[in-house]
């Protein structure tokens, strides 16, 4: 009998690193407005939906062979927690930032 939850990694694996292989990261000039910087959230939010779901195979996994089950609070989007509570908030205020830089400068 084919074991479902390791081709799951499988394939979630396999998705993820076509993903990345076709990532273009949003790019910031010299001078970025708020808009570009956010952009940079929006790349990481998208990456971490995908790492997350390989996360998530993982424990369903062991749960399947080991009868141990793992709280969802310890699988569902833990990177997306992360980045929600830490980077992203930074992010936002660097595009805070240039928006005000490039509010001062025009006036």
């Amino acid at each position: 009998m084919p074991d479902t939850h390791h081709q799951d990694i499988t394939d979630k694996l396999r998705r993820l690193g076509a993903f990345c292989t076709g990532i273009i990261p949003s790019q910031l000039g010299l001078e970025p407005n708020r808009d570009q910087v956010l952009e940079i959230n929006k790349d990481l939010r998208l990456l971490a939906k995908r790492v997350d779901d390989v996360i998530e195979a993982y424990a369903l996994y062991v749960t399947h062979h080991t009868g141990h089950k793992i709280d969802a609070d310890y699988t569902a989007d833990q990177l997306s927690k992360q980045l929600d509570g830490d980077l992203t908030y930074e992010i936002e205020e660097a595009a805070t930032e240039a928006h005000e830089r490039l509010v001062d400068a025009a006036a």
